[in-house]
């Protein structure tokens, strides 16, 4: 089970702990700074997909902090992905990526889905129609295109892809 629990502080703040920084999810409406009338019409609809914003804080070990505007989708836990990184995704902006073991936002725009972050290796489904809406591709860290595919299944300690001729390979 890849996940970890939200915990909340005295004012029920939720937070999530990891080995070296916390991220603290604050709810838009204690947010000073967030300017919620040129925002309506794009929260109205996140709200309606059960998405809600919030002001994303993260604070390293080393005392660094910095914070952003984002969803982590998560009610009790949040799904982390298999190298243990937090998702996070800011539709407002098409940016998702993911919290590294560093508390460092990697980001990445685009119209795709990132279905999995596992053993450096990056696996996305795009929605973009030049690249083939459907399709799967395997990147590296560094965003170089390992792979593609049309059909994948993530099992424990592999993948199961679908080649072009229609073979199943491990």
């Amino acid at each position: 089970d890849n996940t970890i629990e939200i915990e909340h502080d005295n004012n029920y703040n939720e937070y999530v702990k990891m080995d070296n920084y916390k991220i603290e999810m604050i709810d838009l409406i204690y947010d000073d700074d967030y300017d919620y009338e040129s925002n309506y019409e794009i929260d109205e609809l996140l709200l309606n997909l059960n998405y809600y914003e919030e002001k994303i804080v993260v604070k390293k070990k080393n005392g660094e902090t910095y914070s952003n505007y984002g969803y982590i989708p998560c009610s009790y836990k949040i799904d982390l992905y298999s190298d243990g990184y937090i998702p996070f995704i800011d539709l407002k902006n098409g940016i998702q990526g993911w919290y590294n073991e560093n508390g460092d936002r990697i980001e990445m725009n685009g119209k795709y889905e990132i279905l999995e972050v596992r053993n450096n290796i990056i696996i996305i489904k795009s929605f973009e129609e030049s690249l083939g809406i459907g399709k799967i591709y395997f990147l590296n860290m560094n965003g170089e295109l390992l792979l593609s595919t049309d059909e994948i299944t993530v099992c424990d300690d592999g993948y199961l892809i679908k080649s072009q001729n229609d073979k199943i390979k491990f």
